[in-house]
């Protein structure tokens, strides 16, 4: 998460104690070199992906709340039996995905997509 408080505070210590220099644009150049210098200690950068695409919210709800109780308990046994829950959940709901699709094929269904999904690798899911 981004800390913009403490963006706020390094800036504003970082231009009270600099000399301001005499020209425009040295004084702009110092400027975006405090501002970017203060983003990448207090702005996390890149993709965070925050919800976890294909699972329904009962499997997230578990996820988080195992990852609530593994921060706060890390020796708790109901780690490993939550951990084995969202397994099950998530492979029955793999494996219903996986049916519903296999139903969606019929007599009039194109012959490439068919043996496409035959020839398919087999994936550790």
């Amino acid at each position: 998460m981004s800390d913009w408080n403490e963006f706020t505070l390094e800036t504003e210590r970082v231009f009270r104690t600099a000399d301001l220099p005499p020209d425009v644009s040295a004084a702009e150049k110092l400027l975006r070199q405090k501002v970017l210098n203060a983003s990448k200690h207090n702005i996390p950068s890149g993709s965070h992906i925050t919800s976890k695409p294909g699972l329904s919210k009962e499997i997230t709800d578990l996820m988080r709340q195992r990852d609530t109780l593994r921060s706060t308990n890390p020796s708790s046994p109901n780690i490993a039996n939550m951990t084995a829950r969202i397994n099950r959940l998530t492979n029955n709901l793999k494996t219903t995905r996986w049916k519903e699709y296999l139903d969606t094929f019929n007599r009039h269904t194109n012959v490439k997509r068919l043996w496409s999904t035959i020839k398919a690798p087999k994936r550790k899911t």
